[in-house]
Parts: C-alpha cells; structure tokens; sequence
C-alpha cells in the first residue's frame, strides 16, 4: 500500500485492529486513484453520446437529448464511486475516526510527526556495585554494558508484503528470534529521524538489553541469518549501541511471549510471530 498512514497518526491508533486499517487504507487508495477516472469516464460518455444525439436527430428535441445525456454522465459519474465510499465509511466507522481525524493524521504525517508520545531509548548508567568483602578475589566479569539493537527496514520493500509494514517488521523478527531469546527486552519502533525529514524511507525496530554482549552474540547473529529480514533491509541493516535518539515509539517489555505496554502495529508483529511459531 502507497498510503505512509500508520496508526501512530492517530489519537486512538491504539485501538485500531490490523484487519480494519489495512482494509481502510485499500479502500481509500482505490477511492483516490479511482475516482476522477472514473468520473470522467462517465461525463466523457455523456458527451459523445449527446453528440450523436445533437446531429442525428437535430433540432430542439436532439438538443434535449444531448444535454440530458451530458447531465447523465455526470450522475453516473458520481454514483460509480458511492460504493467504494460506503465502503471506505464502513471502515472508518469500524476505526472510529473521522474526517477532521484523517486531516489531523495527514498534518503529522507532513510534518514528521506522530500522535502519540515518543521517547528516545536511552538507558542510565549502571548504579554503583555493593561493596566487595575485601577478602574475595574480583570476579570476572558476567555482564556487558547495556545496548540498543537498531534493524533498519526499506518501507518501499515491506509495503511488498501484506499488512501494514509497522506489523510486517515486527513479525519478521518475531520469526527470527524466539520469544524466551527477548524476555524482559525493551521494543520500540518508528520511523527514522531521516525519514521524517524526507532523506530516506525507513522503519527502525529496536531491542533494548541490559546486556549488550547477548544482543550482539545471540539476537544480532538470528537477524542476520534470516532472508526475509535481509530481503526488506535497509543499509545498514542492524547496529549496535549503547543509546540512540531516534523518534521512536516504546511498545513495551518482552514478558512469557507477550510485549507488555502501550503496544502498537510492530508489538502485535512480534507476537502474531511467536503465536504461530508455539
């Protein structure tokens, strides 16, 4: 689907369920590109047929005619698109938004922004170790520092599947890397800072881990590996670090195979995933 609207546009995105958005998103594609074709499709029929009319039969009574049937291409015009726009107002009905709410998500959309709150991931330093007895020799050390995993996605190549591509980048990972690999990591996505300010066209997925050495031994590794991610990959495909100010948005902590938080159309990938996979 062409249309950038994501959920995130919107007030009470939410709450949108996948089926609904995807389907409005068809609909009002179809109703932009369909509507003035067809539209003049019918008027321009109209006036051919007024022609014949005008010079066949002449007259006053052909001139009736010919004006008749311009005015009838015009009503056939506009009633070739009252189905697609009922569909298009079952869906919106269905979402709960109007109008003057598809106005407001373009706006943001335009502007690179989102409806919702955006926080950078970022995590604070560890705090100070308890005192060691002076006796007991140092221990070696079990853990790294904490990181941020960054896959980048190419929208234009996740638009290619099916679904919204905040859902489609979610899912892949989620069949790349199992659930219990996850637990207690922190998920967010949106799109590039660069994206918003119209340099590139990418979707950004990030796994936060109070342990960096597991995001780059076992998860990045799995990502890697998979084919579908690479496919949809945008360069570079994943990095490593320990913070980053992206304008992404937190979906929420990894907990028994579920991402437990605001959630979004990236968290419901995730676990559509892991659902299918269990």
């Amino acid at each position: 689907m062409k249309s950038s609207l994501r959920p995130e546009h919107f007030d009470n995105g939410r709450n949108f369920k996948k089926e609904d958005f995807d389907a409005y998103l068809r609909a009002s594609e179809e109703l932009s590109k369909s509507a003035g074709i067809k539209y003049l499709a019918c008027v321009l029929g109209g006036v051919i047929i007024s022609f014949f009319f005008s010079k066949g039969i002449g007259g006053f009574a052909g001139n009736i005619l010919a004006i008749v049937c311009i005015f009838g291409g015009m009503i056939a015009g506009m009633f070739s698109n009252l189905s697609v726009g009922r569909q298009l107002k079952v869906y919106t009905d269905r979402l709960g938004i109007s109008n003057a709410d598809v106005a407001k998500a373009r706006k943001h959309l335009k502007q690179g922004t989102t409806a919702w709150t955006a926080e950078p991931v970022t995590f604070a330093k560890n705090p100070a170790a308890p005192a060691q007895r002076p006796a007991a020799p140092a221990p070696t050390a079990q853990f790294s520092a904490p990181g941020v995993l960054l896959v980048r996605f190419s929208i234009e190549k996740l638009n290619e599947k099916s679904g919204v591509y905040g859902y489609v980048s979610g899912e892949l990972i989620g069949k790349a890397v199992p659930a219990d690999l996850l637990e207690g990591m922190t998920i967010s996505d949106g799109d590039s800072a660069a994206t918003l300010s119209g340099r590139e066209y990418v979707c950004i997925v990030s796994i936060a881990s109070p342990d960096s050495r597991i995001l780059k031994e076992k998860i990045e590794p799995l990502i890697l590996a998979s084919e579908e991610i690479r496919a949809c990959g945008a360069a570079p495909l994943t990095q490593i670090c320990a913070g980053t100010r992206e304008p992404l948005v937190v979906d929420g902590v990894v907990r028994n195979g579920q991402i437990v938080g605001n959630g979004g159309w990236c968290a419901s990938g995730f676990m559509g995933a892991w659902k299918a996979a269990s």
